[in-house]
């Protein structure tokens, strides 16, 4: 029994020994220092306020619309999206992959079992099968001394992490896709209405010409430009009616519901937002640490890193330590025993000499990737913030830009009532009521379209920089 239990400490020593941390090869990854600015932000200070949306109390930030319509399109969105699901799927890939390469740093123990019966002349009476018999237990371990394995597995993590922050950007564009779509297609709805009630203006408008030229008050060309006006509002409403359904319809597919299902959960009509007049504060750091592109962004930095310490440690030797233990025995002519114990120790080196050209490819192909990586994590940041600092500027000018369509939207309505009440009083021709019609109506379909592009602007803002991520 002597040898057994020699053999069995010196395996153990040999793997306790070689348990400790892999070597380190390059320096470490520090965390990215920008520095970026966004000058808007100092310009427009007094429309900006603090809130920190990402405390633990904090409320999602379409929320504060108090429109339950919008809230349950969110949640609808958030449990059935697909492109969700397939972040999600992305994910849950990464961490099985993780597993695969986390398993590698562990020894494996395999067990093994079998048996064989030889017999060299069946015609013989003689027994003369030889019966052999074994069962082995075998262990082995690739020894990541040089950090190859280590960093291939923190290359898996960041990749995990990476996924992770996709995910939560996969739901920060979906509910600002959602958020954009719905008040898009209340505006279309809101111009609906005012189309068919353009309409029912100009028919009347229609009627009233063809009953002045028939009394010789109006000239066929009066009569034309009326009908113009009637024609073009009809055709503007099929547009805005084809609209309606294709924003109905990319509301669908955002949610994963069916095409038909949409017009139950937007039947009930509240009205467009309107814009507040202050925003959250946008905060730099906040965005750096948290926002989930750049999240991503910044793992897929890390993973480029570990990935070219994995290379560069390929380059140098690698050890293995295998061990077994068995029972065995061979018999003639009768069933084998298996009182035989062994045991064997086996150290393994291999050092890459031919083949260095390939390695050395492999660590300029991870060098690249790095390059690239961190040239995409600053591009995006850029991106980031030039597109924050624009919404910066944009709510302040949409929002003035509304209120100036406002104001010319109530005086085209005025001055379309005054022509009426001119024309009736016989001090204004009626082609003069025409054109102060055809002005109304194009004020008010812009003062939408101005309050819309306002309110979308602001959307765009929180999902940038204040949502609860």
């Amino acid at each position: 029994m002597q040898p057994r239990r020699l053999l069995i400490s010196i395996t153990v020593l040999l793997l306790t020994a070689c348990a400790g941390k892999p070597i380190k090869v390059g320096p470490e990854l520090a965390r990215l220092d920008v520095t970026p600015e966004l000058p808007s932000r100092e310009n427009y200070a007094n429309q900006l306020e603090d809130l920190d949306y990402l405390a633990v109390d904090a409320v999602a930030w379409w929320r504060q619309f108090s429109n339950p319509v919008l809230d349950k399109l969110v949640d609808t969105a958030i449990e059935n999206s697909r492109e969700l699901k397939l972040a999600a799927s992305r994910l849950r890939q990464a961490q099985f992959a993780n597993r695969a390469i986390s398993s590698d740093r562990a020894p494996s123990v395999t067990f093994n079992a079998g048996g064989r019966t030889d017999d060299p002349d069946l015609e013989s009476n003689t027994p003369a099968s030889t019966n052999q018999a074994n069962i082995d237990l075998t262990m082995s371990w690739q020894l990541d001394i040089f950090g190859q394995i280590k960093n291939q597995a923190n290359a898996a993590k960041a990749t995990i992490e990476e996924q992770q922050a996709l995910v939560r950007d996969t739901q920060r564009l979906l509910v600002s896709q959602v958020v954009r779509n719905y008040y898009e297609l209340r505006g279309v709805q809101l111009r609906l209405v005012l189309a068919q009630e353009r309409e029912n203006r100009r028919l009347r408008n229609a009627e009233r010409i063809r009953s002045l030229k028939a009394s010789g008050y109006a000239t066929a060309l009066d009569q034309s430009r009326t009908d113009n006006q009637l024609y073009q509002t009809r055709a503007d409403r099929a547009n805005l009616a084809l609209q309606q359904v294709q924003t109905s319809n990319n509301l669908a597919v955002l949610m994963g519901i069916s095409l038909g299902a949409i017009t139950k959960l937007t039947d009930v009509a509240y009205p467009l937002a309107l814009t507040p007049k202050r925003a959250p504060l946008p905060s730099i750091m906040q965005l750096i640490k948290h926002r989930p592109d750049l999240r991503a962004a910044e793992q897929t930095l890390y993973a480029a890193a570990f990935n070219v310490n994995a290379a560069k440690a390929a380059l140098y030797p690698s050890f293995s330590l295998s061990s077994s233990l068995g029972f065995n025995d061979e018999t003639l002519g009768t069933s084998p025993n298996l009182n035989l114990l062994s045991g064997s120790l086996l150290a393994n080196l291999a050092m890459p000499i031919f083949g260095r050209g390939r390695l050395l490819a492999q660590i300029d192909v991870s060098s690249e990737e790095l390059t690239q990586a961190k040239l995409n994590y600053d591009n995006q940041v850029a991106v980031a913030l030039s597109e924050i600092d624009t919404a910066i500027v944009a709510m302040d000018k949409t929002r003035y830009i509304h209120q100036q369509q406002s104001l010319a939207a109530n005086s085209a309505k005025r001055a379309a009532e005054l022509s009426r009440e001119l024309f009736q009083a016989g001090e204004l021709d009626y082609t003069s009521v025409i054109v102060a019609e055809q002005t109304r109506s194009n004020a008010e379909d812009v003062a939408i379209i101005s309050q819309l592009d306002a309110l979308l602007t602001y959307v765009d803002y929180l999902s940038a920089v204040a949502p609860k991520w």
